[in-house]
Formats: structure tokens, C-alpha cells, sequence
């Protein structure tokens, strides 16, 4: 089995920057991705960003962020959002028109490429929350890639509460997750631990200390993932555990990524838990990684497929590989915050 995602991802880029470059000179290649494309289809559709969220099987936070980093990126408005739902606004009709082609296009394509016409080439499907999908897959996939050839992979990174819903709607095959929401009929299969840690900027009085008390954050700025996000909801478990509420107040900021938090806590707006991998992996002396008092706050970063659907034997090579690794790296976890 073989993984090669330069077949797939060849044609689809050259394909795009072709229709783009028609349509106007400020959208990035990064932005223009099927998903994004699809997202944009479906809020047109709808009318709303919920509905289209849950047509999408994505928490309804997760499209709109996903809708705002595309209005950055061409440097307009797409809809106007009000209480009767998202209404496309001129430059947005030019986006989905652009969609709408491009999707055709591309299935057109896909189907090509398909199994009727090139024997044994097949896609694995993977959707995966940020941590995993940023920190762990890459990995991963890398390992797959060096003994793969014609197997193409396609992912997709949504919050941990949306990949469940992906997975039993049937649009991915194989997910991961820093959360076991315990959904009926999905299988959950421990791959590596992973530790969350307060992120305190190196000037802060906390940096020069190993452990907090949860008690002395009170006055501070905390910075947070979303709601639904698998860092969140560990955060908030395990503090409550330990006698800690965390109640929302104005010295709260919410952030849709843990890029975006780990920059925020570098630029000294607050304090922010995040995985100990992102602050390993940004290598920023300026960002310290600190512990709360009453032992690590560790979880599990989940492998996740639907028990009884009959997968392709693409998505099952790229299961058993995962077990594979995840049995020969049952100690792969971020290493030792030190002061």
C-alpha cells in the first residue's frame, strides 16, 4: 500500500491557480482548498453559516472562523451576518462562482483519476482536531509515505466535537481526536499521550516557577481555544476536578487556534493552555511552559473510525499503520517543561 499525495495534490493546485489567476490576484494558493470551496457552497445554499455547519458536519465557531480567515485572505467581506442568517454579498457571489466551477471541475478530475481509471489508486480520507492533525499526523503520514505509493490522502482539521460527525456522515473515513466523546459506533484507539500546560510569556512572574497554584491565575488575562476544542474541554475537566470553575469574564479571550494563542501569549495579551507540543514546536524562548499544581494534565490523542463500516483497503493499511506506531511509540509524549 502506498501513500502519494503529489499525484493528487499536482493536478489539483496546478488546476486551481489556473482559475484563480482569472478571478483576481489576492487569493493565495493556501486558501484555495475543496473544503473551504464546499464550505462556501453550502452557506450560499442555506443562507446560514448554522445550517451549512451542520450540513458540514462542523461546529458552527469552526466555519465561521474558517469564513473569517478566507475574508482576510481576500480582503473582503464574502457575507453579511445578521439575525436572518448570512446574505453573499457581491464580491462573495464571485467567490462562489469561482466555488462552484472549481468543484466540478475538481470532481471531474477526481473521477479521472479514479479507480476505474488507474487500477489500485485509492484516497484515505482522514479529518483530525488541531493537535493531532497539526502535531501528530504530519508524522505520522511522513512514516506512511516511505513505504506507500498510490494511496492519496486528504485531511481535513476541525474542532474535536465536529470530527465524530464527519466520521458518521461517511465524508471521511479515518479521524483523530484529543477527545473520546464516546459516540456509539465509533472505535477510539489510543495512539500518544499528550500533556497541556499553561503558555506564560517569558517576562511573566510565573516563567521562573516549575507549577502554579490555579488559584493565583485569578486577575490574570487567560487566552482559551474555543468551545467544542479537545484542550478546552480537558482544560475545564480536569481543573474542576481539582475544585477550579472556570466561569467566563471580561479578562477571557477567546482564540480559534493554537497558533493563534501561542503568538498572543509571545505578544504578552495573556496567559493561554495549550498543547506542551505547540510551544516545543514554535521553539520561542519568549514563550514558557508552566505547570498547574496537582499533577500533569495529560490526555490521550485518539485514532477514531466507524466500528462496523466496510473501509477501503487503503483506509484499513493506514489503520493498522497507525496501530502500528502507536505500538512502537507508546511513550511518545512532549518532553519536561523546564524553568
Amino acid at each position: 500500500m502506498i501513500l502519494n499525495t503529489r499525484v493528487s495534490r499536482y493536478y489539483t493546485v496546478e488546476y486551481t491557480i489556473r482559475l484563480c489567476s482569472g478571478l483576481c490576484n489576492r487569493c493565495g494558493v493556501g486558501m484555495v482548498d475543496v473544503g473551504n470551496l464546499r464550505a462556501i457552497r453550502a452557506i450560499a445554499d442555506s443562507g446560514s453559516i448554522s445550517a451549512a455547519a451542520r450540513q458540514l458536519g462542523m461546529s458552527q465557531p469552526g466555519l465561521s472562523r474558517l469564513v473569517e480567515r478566507m475574508e482576510t485572505e481576500f480582503a473582503t467581506a464574502l457575507f453579511n451576518r445578521g439575525r436572518a442568517g448570512a446574505e453573499i454579498t457581491p464580491d462573495g457571489e464571485i467567490v462562489l462562482k469561482f466555488a462552484t466551477e472549481t468543484l466540478a471541475a475538481y470532481d471531474k478530475l477526481v473521477a479521472s483519476l479514479g479507480t476505474g481509471h488507474r487500477e489500485g489508486v485509492d484516497t484515505v480520507r482522514v479529518v483530525a482536531s488541531t493537535t493531532p492533525g497539526e502535531y501528530l499526523l504530519p508524522m505520522i503520514a511522513g512514516g506512511f509515505t516511505k513505504n506507500c505509493t498510490e494511496i492519496s490522502i486528504e485531511t481535513l482539521i476541525v474542532d474535536s466535537g465536529a470530527v465524530a460527525n464527519h466520521l458518521l456522515s461517511r465524508n471521511y473515513d479515518v479521524g483523530f481526536t484529543g477527545t473520546n466523546s464516546g459516540t456509539p459506533g465509533l472505535t477510539f484507539v489510543p495512539v500518544a499521550r499528550d500533556e497541556i500546560v499553561l503558555a506564560v510569556p517569558a517576562s511573566h512572574r510565573f516563567a521562573k516557577l516549575t507549577e502554579v497554584d490555579a488559584g493565583s491565575l485569578a486577575g490574570e488575562r487567560l487566552l482559551w481555544r474555543e468551545r467544542g476544542s479537545g484542550t478546552y474541554e480537558t482544560v475545564v475537566s480536569v481543573l474542576a476536578q481539582r475544585g477550579h470553575i472556570i466561569k467566563n469574564s471580561s479578562s477571557f479571550v477567546t482564540l480559534g487556534s493554537t497558533q493563534a494563542l501561542v503568538s498572543a501569549v509571545d505578544s504578552g495579551l495573556g496567559l493561554g493552555f495549550v498543547t506542551m507540543r505547540a510551544i516545543e514546536h514554535f521553539a520561542t524562548s519568549r514563550v514558557v511552559p508552566v505547570r498547574i499544581s496537582g499533577g500533569k494534565m495529560t490526555r490521550d490523542l485518539l485514532l477514531v473510525y466507524e466500528t462496523h463500516r466496510k473501509l477501503s483497503h487503503g483506509a484499513l493499511g493506514f489503520i493498522g499503520y497507525v496501530r502500528e506506531w502507536a505500538a512502537a511509540n507508546r511513550d511518545f509524549t512532549p518532553h519536561e517543561p523546564t524553568a
